[in-house]
């Protein structure tokens, strides 16, 4: 009796942990990738789990004391990417185009 609880107990924490590494790795990532398929090169995609975005904005702060410069450095270099598909936990697009920012305000 006492071995079939602890077996359902394990079943439950694997399937928990499952579940935590599905929805902070695998969904994010397939989300971000997918958005760059589905609009090609006007989107670009940064991937980091966990922290999505956040990463590039400390490493910007530290390198060009502007929270986004990344991004715009990105922009310059690539001038027809549009926006950034990026995760934070969730799914995140970072419009790059000001047209793309007024029409979608």
């Amino acid at each position: 009796m006492l071995s079939t609880i602890l077996t359902y107990v394990a079943l439950l924490l694997l399937l928990g942990f499952l579940r935590i590494i599905y929805v902070v790795i695998i969904r994010p990532f397939y989300w971000a990738y997918s958005q760059q398929r589905k609009y090609g090169d006007k989107v670009m995609a940064i991937y980091c789990p966990l922290l999505g975005f956040v990463n590039y904005v400390r490493k910007s702060e530290k390198l060009y004391n502007d929270s986004f410069e990344l991004f715009q450095k990105i922009h310059r270099e690539n001038p027809h990417v549009k926006a950034i598909a990026s995760t934070m936990m969730s799914h995140e697009l970072i419009f790059l185009d000001p047209e793309l920012i007024k029409e979608m305000t």
